[in-house]
């Protein structure tokens, strides 16, 4: 939750990558770097709030 819409780390990419997950970029933005969708950011943000997610 610190972090919230940082740039998610190579390391980190990497490890998502090895998982069998997708790491898009978003070609449209002027940021360079990947960056989680606001649907992760919202899923975060809901667990980490100790919510049931939806």
């Amino acid at each position: 939750m610190q972090n919230n819409g940082d740039t998610v780390p190579p390391e980190v990419v990497e490890e998502i990558t090895r998982a069998g997950g997708e790491v898009a970029t978003d070609s449209d933005s002027e940021q360079s770097g990947v960056y989680l969708s606001d649907d992760d950011v919202d899923w975060i943000e809901t667990v980490a709030n100790e919510e049931e997610p939806t």
